[in-house]
Order: C-alpha cells, then sequence, then structure tokens
C-alpha cells in the first residue's frame, strides 16, 4: 500500500552545514562521502519501511546527529518495524561490503551501533518507546525510556571521561556525551511536569 504521493519538506540545520564543512577542513572526505551515502541508505530504509505501511513523510530534517523523519500517528508495530528499518540496511551493507570496501562497511557499522543506542529520537530510542508503549501507557512509556536513555547517556559520559583521561588525551568524548545527556533529562523534565 504506497504512501502519500506528496514531496516532504526538507530542512538543514545550520550544524548540519558545519559538520560538512568541518569535514572537508580536516582532509575527512572520504569518510565524509562513505559516511553520508550509508546515512542516506539508511534513511532510504526507514523510508521504505514507512511507504510500505501507507505513512506519509511530512518533513526530513537534516543535523549533525543525522535525518529525522516527520510523520504523523503510527502503531507501535509500524514504529518498531520503521525504527528496525535503517539498522537492518546498515547491517545487511555492512556485512555484504566489508571485503570489497572496508571504510564503507566501517560507517555502515558505526551508523548501525550509533543508531541502536536507547536514546530518543535515535532508532534504538523509537524501539524502547514503541516495545514499552504496547505494553504500558503512553507517559508512563516515554518516562522509563527517559530514564533508560539518561542512564545509557551517563553510562556513555562515563566511558567518554575514561577514553579521554586515558586513550586519547582529549576531552571530547565527554563533551560530546554530556550534549547527548541534556535531551533525555529535558524530556524527563517535560513528561514529569505533563
Amino acid at each position: 500500500m504506497p504512501g502519500g504521493s506528496r514531496l516532504p519538506k526538507i530542512r538543514i540545520s545550520a550544524t548540519f552545514l558545519i559538520t560538512i564543512v568541518l569535514h572537508l577542513w580536516f582532509g575527512l572526505s572520504a569518510w565524509l562521502k562513505d559516511l553520508l551515502l550509508a546515512a542516506f541508505l539508511h534513511e532510504c530504509g526507514h523510508a521504505i519501511a514507512l511507504w510500505y505501511y501507507g505513512v506519509p513523510i511530512r518533513s526530513i530534517h537534516l543535523s549533525s546527529l543525522g535525518a529525522v523523519l516527520g510523520v504523523g500517528q503510527i502503531s507501535y508495530r509500524t514504529e518498531l518495524v520503521c525504527a528496525a528499518a535503517g539498522p537492518a540496511v546498515n547491517a545487511l551493507l555492512g556485512c555484504m561490503l566489508r571485503r570489497p570496501y572496508p571504510q564503507f562497511a566501517l560507517c555502515n557499522f558505526g551508523l548501525l551501533l550509533f543508531n541502536l543506542l536507547p536514546l530518543y529520537p535515535l532508532d534504538g530510542g523509537r524501539a524502547v518507546r514503541a516495545l514499552l508503549s504496547r505494553c504500558d501507557d503512553p507517559v508512563r512509556a516515554e518516562r522509563t525510556e527517559c530514564r533508560i536513555a539518561v542512564a545509557s547517556s551517563g553510562i556513555m559520559m562515563l566511558a567518554g571521561l575514561l577514553a579521554g583521561c586515558y586513550v586519547t588525551h582529549d576531552l571530547f568524548p565527554p563533551i560530546a556525551a554530556a550534549f547527548v545527556i541534556l535531551r533525555p533529562i529535558s524530556a524527563e523534565r517535560l513528561v514529569q511536569s505533563a
């Protein structure tokens, strides 16, 4: 059952453009090309799953963390299948192309692992929220998902701090993790105030 035929609105954030410029500035254009292709195919996996279920895509927002497809209300099952479709594409491409194109395969595996983190709006967070919402009321499910995200972000921040201090001697990993943890904390406060 095909979805809607209207073209979605495309929004590009400044962080997306800054990421592109930084990759080009530091000479990572080969990695950038592979990463953008892997991300594009990842989003195609989501789009195909949404099309299959007849869900129109209203908007596409590109940021430094990837793309977010704007859709209306969808069922828990559809959300779960659509959330899994993108990482499934990355897993398939990474496995199939690891020998002929190891750099592209590595980008796919990295994107797969990043997107499986239980942080909303990443695919892992969307899957956790869909599973919890199926078993519990949506508000409690969102609270639980936010708590899982905060705990996961805290573990990532600690791992980033340890990696920064003992491996790379750089503070970028814990700073990046701190920004990641801000989203679930602010979301949990909004849910609690509702």
